[in-house]
């Protein structure tokens, strides 16, 4: 986020005005930042994003700051660093208060292996570009004449958030400091924003939509397909599936995440190719679409079929589309973005621990 937006003493002023009543306080990346100027991190323990440590630090003498660590606990206030290190101190924090066993089994259903150890981070000693105090990284590159590559993420109520955030981190950081231009849109069925799976009562992340199913598709090069927490059905599925049916001859690639297999197969991108889909819901997820629809479904972490990518669970997906990346934009390009995401991409598809966890057969 640009530095100037984080000054904004709007931020401190909130945050100053709620802490007093929060059981728990938690900043993901440069949220830290805000923390820092509004006083809350004095006397305490704290860690921020380590493309931008120094600038951090550099706002709070009163802070002891740690670059060494992944996160830090003090008291009721939880701070990681990068973007993914929050995945990872998020992990921990619903370990503390729900318990490990809990933690574990969210980590399975999402395929997701943690980083449990908070003192380590394996991007303290990674050296980046300098940037000014008011410039987002990716400003520090010329990219005159160069071709944009357009995503698209289909979003709809009861989609995983975590399936639609991990669809657009590499095409957002894949433009930070690398001659790459990107757009990444959020397509929903109306203008209306979208309610993200939740059990909780009035719960679930909700999400503005840039453009709607009815508007003009013919220029994106790749769209992701994201899934439900069950098997189905989707919501507004004869739609959905219309969408993807008549987009798909003029995209370059598409992909997609756990169960949004299924909207794919419905749609016959997947007839006579190989595919894999949540390992969780394994069989339900391709007992309508194993014979007749000549699909190969397999285990893998994901599966590539020429233009055509089907990742496992939500935390598949940022394996996946680092995959992707590479043969988009290059392994340099696919490595820096990662940096910034502060994330260790697994690009062996064929590494699949998550078959075994869920006893499903490939």
């Amino acid at each position: 986020m640009a530095r100037a937006v984080l000054a904004d003493p709007r931020w401190q002023e909130y945050v100053t005005k709620v802490y007093p009543k929060l059981q728990y306080l938690l900043s993901v990346c440069t949220g830290s930042s805000i923390l820092a100027r509004s006083g809350l991190l004095d006397g305490k323990r704290a860690t921020s994003n380590k493309e931008v440590f120094e600038w951090v630090e550099s706002l709070s003498s009163a802070v002891h700051w740690i670059k060494e660590a992944r996160w830090v606990v003090d008291g009721k206030i939880w701070t990681s660093s990068g973007v993914e290190a929050g995945t990872d101190m998020a992990h921990a924090f619903v370990a503390t208060l729900y318990g490990d066993s809990v933690a574990s089994q969210l980590a399975n259903i999402l395929e997701y292996t943690p980083n449990t150890d908070p003192s380590w981070d394996p991007f303290a000693a990674v050296e980046y570009p300098s940037v000014d105090a008011t410039s987002i990284p990716g400003e520090v590159v010329s990219r005159d004449n160069l071709p944009v590559t357009r995503w698209g993420v289909l979003a709809f109520d009861g989609a995983i958030g975590l399936d639609i955030a991990a669809a657009a981190c590499y095409p957002e950081m894949i433009t930070v400091d690398t001659p790459m231009l990107g757009t990444v849109s959020f397509i929903g069925p109306s203008p209306a924003p979208v309610k993200m799976a939740s059990r909780a009562l009035n719960g679930g992340q909700r999400l503005s939509v840039t453009r709607t199913l009815s508007d003009d598709m013919e220029h994106l090069d790749v769209l992701v397909v994201p899934g439900l927490p069950t098997a189905g059905p989707f919501p507004l599925q004869s739609e959905l599936v219309a969408c993807i049916r008549a987009i798909f001859p003029s995209l370059k690639h598409i992909m997609s995440i756990g169960t949004g297999s299924m909207l794919l197969a419905e749609a016959g991108i997947l007839n006579n190719r190989k595919a894999t889909t949540s390992k969780q819901l394994f069989d339900s997820a391709i007992s309508l679409y194993q014979k007749e629809h000549a699909i190969t479904w397999t285990s893998g972490r994901w599966v590539k079929d020429g233009n055509v990518w089907t990742a496992s669970g939500s935390a598949s997906a940022l394996d996946a589309c680092a995959a992707l990346c590479v043969e988009m934009y290059g392994e340099d390009a696919m490595q820096q973005a990662s940096k910034y995401m502060e994330y260790l991409p697994r690009l062996d598809a064929s590494d699949d621990t998550f078959s075994k966890v869920w006893s499903r057969r490939a």
